[in-house]
C-alpha cells in the first residue's frame, strides 16, 4: 500500500538530483515529528548556503541529530567497516564490504539514493551486479579486490550497470583477457572515466580498449603502472575513437622517447587538458619535453 511518505521517497529515489523533492519529504516528515525531516532540512539548508555564515550551526546541529538517529535510519549502519556519507539528508555514497551489501542491498536501495558506491572485499562479484539499486549507482569502485574471469564476464553482461560513470578497477587484476572482455560489453553506456591503476595491462589490452564499445565517452582514463609499452602508446596515438577524452595517466608504462615522440604529436594528445608520463622518460627525452610542452600537467614524475 503506497502512502505520502513512500511516494515521496519513491520520488527521490528516481530522481537523485531532485532537492525540490527533499525538501516537499522533509516538509512532510517534520509534520509527522520524524526527526530525519529536521535532518534532511537542515542539510538542504547548508547546502544552499552561498556564504560560510551559519555553516557551523547547522554542521552542530546535523551532527547532533545523527548521534541520536543514525543507527535506526540506515540499513548499513551495523555492517562493521561500512563508511557513507550523507548528502542533503540521504546516504548518496557508500563504501562496504560485499557480502553486507548483498545481505542489505534490498533495504539500502530502497531507502537511500546511493550514487557512489565502493565494494571491498569480493569473493563473487555476480550477486553484487544483480542488486536492482546499482541501477542508480554513477560512480561505481571495485578496486583492489582480486577477480577472476568470471567476476569479468558477469561485469561485461551486468544488467543494471547504465548509468554509470565512472568505473575503478585498480587493482582487480584486470590483465588483457578482463579489459578485452569489458571491451566487448554494452553494459556501460555512459562511461565517461575509467580507472584501471595497476592492472597489469600490455599493449594487448589497450588494443581492446580503443576499440571499445563505450571508448568514444571516454573523459578520463588513468592507466598508472601497467606495462602498455610502445605498442600500447602507439595504439592510443592513433586512435580514431576517443574525440573526448581531456585526461591521459600514462605513468610508469615502460614508453620509450621514440614511442612517447608520436604520442605527443597526435591529435589524441592535441585534445588533453591533462597528461602524467612520469616515469617513461629518459634524461634526453625529459629535456626534449621541456623545450615541447607547455600543457601537459605532469611528465618527468616533478609536476
Amino acid at each position: 500500500m503506497t502512502t505520502p511518505r513512500s511516494e515521496l521517497l519513491a520520488a527521490i529515489l528516481a530522481d537523485p538530483d531532485s532537492r525540490a523533492a527533499r525538501q516537499v519529504y522533509a516538509d512532510l516528515l517534520q509534520q509527522e515529528g520524524d526527526p530525519r525531516g529536521e535532518f534532511i532540512a537542515t542539510q538542504l539548508a547548508r547546502s544552499a548556503l552561498k556564504t560560510r555564515a551559519g555553516v557551523k550551526a547547522l554542521l552542530a546541529r546535523e551532527d547532533e541529530i545523527l548521534k541520536k538517529h543514525k543507527k535506526k535510519w540506515v540499513a548499513f549502519a551495523a555492517a562493521k567497516g561500512a563508511r557513507w556519507e550523507f548528502r542533503d539528508g540521504f546516504a548518496e555514497k557508500l563504501s562496504l564490504d560485499a557480502a553486507d551489501l548483498v545481505r542489505a542491498g534490498t533495504a539500502i536501495f530502497a531507502t537511500e539514493p546511493i550514487v557512489e558506491l565502493s565494494v571491498w572485499k569480493i569473493d563473487a562479484l555476480a550477486p553484487v551486479l544483480a542488486l536492482p539499486g546499482l541501477a542508480r549507482v554513477r560512480h561505481l569502485t571495485l578496486a583492489r579486490s582480486r577477480l577472476t574471469a568470471d567476476d569479468f564476464a558477469a561485469l561485461a553482461s551486468a544488467p543494471y550497470l547504465a548509468t554509470v560513470e565512472v568505473l575503478d578497477l585498480s587493482e582487480s587484476g584486470l590483465g588483457d583477457d578482463g579489459l578485452a572482455m569489458l571491451a566487448r560489453s554494452q553494459a556501460l553506456p555512459k562511461l565517461r572515466d575509467l580507472r584501471l591503476r595497476s592492472c597489469e595491462l600490455g599493449p594487448a589490452g589497450i588494443a581492446a580498449l580503443v576499440d571499445a564499445r563505450w571508448a568514444p565517452g571516454l573523459a578520463a582514463l588513468d592507466l598508472f603502472i601497467n606495462d602498455i609499452g610502445d605498442a600500447g602508446a602507439r595504439a592510443i596515438a592513433t586512435s580514431e575513437r576517443l574525440p573526448k577524452l581531456a585526461s591521459l595517466v600514462l605513468t610508469h608504462n615502460k614508453i620509450t622517447d621514440d614511442a612517447l615522440a608520436e604520442l605527443l604529436a597526435s591529435p589524441v594528445v592535441a585534445r588533453l587538458e591533462h597528461l602524467d608520463l612520469a616515469g617513461n622518460l629518459s634524461e634526453s627525452g625529459i629535456l626534449a619535453m621541456r623545450e615541447r610542452l607547455g600543457k601537459v600537467i605532469r611528465w618527468d614524475g616533478r609536476g
